[in-house]
């Protein structure tokens, strides 16, 4: 069986991570909610380690030559990587809410 790959979050990518904890858990006046979504996140991004390359390619033409693909980890927030396969890491570069406009973000505009 071939190694797993290694996944490095971004200092990026980590606030964006305690922001949506911190929002949830304010909105909901509950960690608990939150704490299931930190939950979900793991779980999607442990699917990385083995699958890699199992989440479509960004469909934009500003940033085709980034390689970066969407890992959806529920309806409403999906994740953003891109694969070293040389080196065998997943680097996460951020955490979105899906119904924001996360390309234009990604893009610079």
């Amino acid at each position: 069986m071939a190694e797993k790959y290694r996944v490095v979050f971004t200092p990026e990518a980590f606030d964006d991570i305690d922001l949506i904890y911190d929002d949830i858990a304010q909105l909901t006046f509950y960690m608990g909610d939150a704490s299931i979504l930190k939950q979900r996140i793991q779980k999607k991004i442990e699917m990385l380690k083995e699958f890699p390359l199992s989440c479509p390619l960004l469909n934009h033409p500003a940033l085709a030559d980034n390689e970066l693909r969407k890992l959806v980890i529920t309806k409403q927030f999906l994740a953003i990587y891109f694969v070293d396969q040389v080196d065998r890491v997943v680097y996460i570069t951020g955490v979105y809410n899906s119904a924001r406009d996360y390309i234009q973000f990604l893009i610079g505009e």
